[in-house]
């Protein structure tokens, strides 16, 4: 929905301060106040930050269990200790509480942050 700036010119003062302070506080929100959190919590971006070990083999799948409560989107690293890309297991579908990857890295340490 586009918002032609003749339309705003018609409200009122009133209105114009609402949707002025609610910019402020989207922008607010986007720059610098969106976080994943700390540990194992999620602030204000729904994630869940997982610790995770993968396989001794690379390629092999394995689950991590998110907690989200629907089926997630997407994991990449939050940090790890050994480079190794992430990936979907093409074997098993995500669930509403459990994931399944594969790393391309055999017994990679680290910490996910599953979307």
């Amino acid at each position: 929905m586009r918002i032609r700036l003749e339309q705003i010119s018609a409200w009122d003062d009133s209105n114009k301060t609402k949707l002025n302070d609610w910019f402020i506080q989207v922008v607010a929100a986007i720059n610098g106040g969106m976080e994943f959190g700390k540990d194992t919590t999620n602030e204000n971006v729904m994630c869940s930050l997982v610790d995770v070990v993968t396989p001794a083999t690379s390629g092999t799948e394995f689950s991590a269990s998110h907690g989200l409560g629907r089926k997630p989107e997407g994991a990449w690293w939050f940090r790890s200790y050994a480079p190794g890309e992430i990936y979907f297991s093409s074997a098993t579908t995500a669930t509403s509480s459990i994931i399944y990857l594969m790393c391309a890295s055999a017994s990679v340490t680290g910490t996910l942050v599953i979307v």
